[in-house]
């Protein structure tokens, strides 16, 4: 028998090896990682800010807020440090931009084959859908930079740039009308189109102006209209009378500001050809033409600048594709066609070899990672070991039909991270065939690797599946019902292992796994940190600059895989569960101390009925119970109190609690009924609740010791504050953590119902003082 060895290419580092080696021995995985190290630009590299300034790479900061490829304003959580001596290329675009990066930086391209591909032979040849884009490196960019004698790659053009609505000083249609076709030093529009004139009145009518005809004898068949009242201040105010141009505040205002100034400008001084397909616009200004190329890059289009001689003058001709309508005037907008897909992306046209240059990357909070650069808004980029374990367990697998798959927030995504990758390792083993719109590659031994959607609906199309292995990356972005309900269930016939993958983002549903996790024995669980890593590219001395020059949250987040560093208002952080969980008393200790139970009372009927008992600095383990009634709960509150004999019992009196309570009180015990929404004893608290869980946090960092349970770790660092109107400080409510994924914090509930009100030691009370009769306090 001959053994076909296959190479993938995939050389995995120690920790990557130690995750392979625990999914052999576990069925489940969790694994926690931090922040990748970037790739780099050149430091001079401009890159629009979301304030609408510019700043080159070099200035940028933690902290500072930049252009995402929505359009959006996207924060920069690193600055990483300036690196030398680096392999660097000159990237040129389509648009005349260049941009410096080094041969490690990432992009997100469409190849020609990706866009134009046929499988299949003879007739039965057809065409499909392109391929989504990928993600490729600068290096790989260089070496196939054209295709059969074209260019090979393009990347995708930016959405409009958002910014805030301002309180402009003029009508943006109308400044865009005078900027294009109105007198320099006056406020004077000249024009033959009564829409025009019309447009003018009724906007001018708006600021209270009116519009008076000025009679021209020298303009041929149109006119010149002046605009009393007010106009020629406003110019004059601007700045732009004597000398026209787009003030800054314009320029930074919002997408349908800016667009009201580019009909106003296009309908005055614009044309389109024929066809509809392009625009121009020539100005004598070399300023306001400066300035409207920079207004129409940050509405999402390139356009492009030459000279055109007229009448003895040179003037500036500026020519581009309209990706939207850009007219407001009937005649011009009628030859307006929507353009193909294909002219939102623009082709590099060139990779050459240059000096090594000082370059930086940004590591920036998107989705994509994808942040603008440039003068013409470039897109840029800021898992491979889950695709590589997928193809290497696919292909060792004997069962029948083996069918795996790679699950992300949305299909999109999924695509966009897996899917050129996994079609490049599938091209290395004779044999194996993909279908591109169903998002499946199979192997030759007939295991399919499938993407997925976990979101939106698309998480419906894995129900009633099998799955051998499946890899679960960004866990916190899927619907929560998603593992439980659809992968569980799709792994038990034929013992299929998951492996969750994702960076911390808060308290959140990975967060809750996580927890999980870790207390169960079947589950392989690893969480890797920058500082003990010492993976080569990413050496102590860049950490103690990414410490120095991050904020503490981002830093704890993006290095030390800290789960609740990303928000600064959580209020209870995964160091200080952790820390009391690892705590431990003897008797002696805390035994002194009154003895005090909580009751939480379930509302819902996910959500768990628990008894908390605490002495002191210790928490008992907690009774938690699950669709049981108030009768039943009443009872199980009557043994604790019996058991424990506590100086105190506090009980949730809200939704179902007063049920509770009253069985108890009719049964003869003293209880103390709490309103999470009543007044609090503290004018700094909002209600009693926020007063409560800010008690138990000081407990906590004092010393308090709680039982190492993931789902009582999970309610204690769920909930985040916020300072409401009144400037008191509130809790988050249990409905706003359940949309966040997280389940209801009763755990947590009933143990800060031990804080609700002083209770005093023992000697100060008789130990049956819990129960009535009034003998018992003579």
């Amino acid at each position: 028998m001959t053994t076909t060895v296959i190479d993938l290419g995939f050389r995995p580092h120690v920790y990557q090896r130690q995750v392979q080696a625990g999914l052999t021995e576990h069925s489940f995985a969790v694994v926690v990682a931090h922040r990748r190290w970037g790739k780099a630009l050149d430091i001079e590299t401009p890159v629009p800010l979301a304030d609408g300034r510019w700043a080159t790479m070099g200035k940028i900061r933690a902290g500072d807020e930049v252009i995402g490829s929505d359009g959006r304003a996207v924060k920069v959580l690193f600055a990483h440090p300036v690196m030398h001596e680096r392999e660097c290329y000159r990237l040129t675009f389509a648009s005349g931009e260049t941009i410096v990066a080094d041969s490690e930086h990432l992009w997100v391209t469409t190849r020609k084959c990706d866009r134009h591909h046929w499988p299949g032979r003879g007739p039965t040849r057809v065409r499909n859908e392109p391929r989504p884009a990928a993600t490729r490196t600068t290096a790989e960019i260089a070496r196939t930079l054209r295709s059969r004698g074209e260019w090979n790659h393009r990347v995708a053009l930016v959405a409009p740039v958002e910014y805030s609505e301002r309180d402009l000083p003029l009508d943006p249609y109308l400044l865009g009308q005078w900027l294009g076709d109105g007198s320099t030093r006056a406020s004077e529009i000249t024009t033959a189109d009564p829409e025009t004139v019309q447009e003018i009145t009724v906007r001018a009518a708006a600021h209270g102006w009116t519009v008076r005809d000025q009679c021209s004898q020298s303009t041929g068949r149109a006119s010149t209209y002046r605009v009393n009242g007010g106009m020629q201040v406003r110019l004059r105010e601007m700045g732009v009378l004597g000398e026209k141009h787009i003030p800054d505040c314009y320029q930074r205002a919002s997408i349908a500001q800016r667009t009201e100034l580019l009909h106003g400008l296009m309908d005055s001084d614009g044309a389109i050809s024929t066809q509809g397909h392009y625009c121009e616009i020539t100005q004598k200004s070399e300023r306001l033409a400066q300035d409207i190329v920079r207004l129409l890059r940050s509405l999402g289009m390139q356009p492009r600048c030459g000279v055109k001689r007229a009448m003895g003058r040179d003037y500036v001709r500026i020519k581009f594709r309209p990706l939207m309508q850009v007219f407001s005037l009937p005649r011009k907008a009628a030859r307006y066609r929507p353009p193909p897909e294909r002219l939102r992306w623009q082709a590099i046209v060139g990779c050459e070899r240059v000096t090594s240059r000082s370059v930086r990357c940004l590591t920036v909070d998107a989705p994509d990672g994808q942040f603008a650069v440039g003068h013409y808004y470039t897109l840029t980029h800021n898992t491979r070991l889950a695709i590589a374990l997928l193809v290497d367990r696919a292909l060792r697998c004997r069962l029948h039909v083996p069918r795996y798959a790679y699950v992300a927030p949305k299909l999109k995504q999924a695509r966009q991270i897996a899917w050129q990758y996994l079609t490049e390792l599938a091209e290395k083993i004779p044999g194996s065939r993909r279908s591109e719109a169903e998002s499946w590659v199979e192997l030759p031994n007939s295991a399919r690797i499938t993407l997925y959607g976990g979101s939106e609906g698309n998480e419906e199309s894995m129900r009633g599946l099998y799955l051998d292995g499946v890899v679960i990356d960004e866990v916190a972005g899927m619907a929560p019902h998603v593992f439980p309900e659809i992968l569980r269930p799709a792994l038990t016939d034929r013992k299929g292992w998951a492996l969750f993958i994702g960076t911390p983002h808060g308290a959140d549903a990975f967060l809750e796994l996580w927890t999980r996790a870790q207390a169960d024995r079947d589950w392989f669980t690893a969480l890797y940190r920058a500082d003990e890593t010492e993976l080569p590219w990413l050496p102590k001395s860049e950490l103690e600059a990414a410490r120095r020059d991050m904020s503490d949250a981002a830093y704890r987040q993006e290095f030390l895989v800290d789960f609740t560093a990303s928000s600064s208002d959580t209020l209870i952080t995964i160091d200080i569960a952790s820390a009391a969980a690892q705590r431990e008393y003897l008797e002696h200790q805390y035994g002194f101390a009154p003895v005090v139970i909580g009751v939480d009372v379930a509302r819902f009927g996910d959500d768990r009925s628990v008894i908390q008992v605490r002495q002191g600095l210790t928490a008992y383990r907690p009774e938690i119970y699950q669709g049981i009634d108030t009768m039943a709960l009443a009872g199980h509150a009557a043994r604790a109190i019996d058991r424990y004999a506590p100086q105190a019992t506090f009980v949730d009196a809200g939704g179902m609690g007063a049920g509770v309570i009253d069985r108890l009180r009719q049964l003869g015990y003293r209880i103390v009924e709490v309103n999470f929404g009543g007044r609090s004893s503290d004018d700094h608290y909002a209600d009693k609740r926020t007063e409560m869980w800010f008690e138990m946090r000081d407990w906590l960092e004092q010393g308090g010791s709680i039982q190492n349970m993931s789902a009582l770790k999970t309610d204690l660092c769920g909930p985040t504050y916020e300072f409401a109107s009144n400037g008191k400080v509130k809790l988050e409510k249990k409905d706003d953590l359940k949309a966040r994924g997280l389940p209801s914090p009763d755990l947590g509930d009933a143990l800060a119902l031990t804080f609700a009100e002083p209770v005093f030691a023992p000697d100060r009370f008789q130990r049956d003082s819990r129960r009535y009769p009034d003998t018992a306090e003579m």
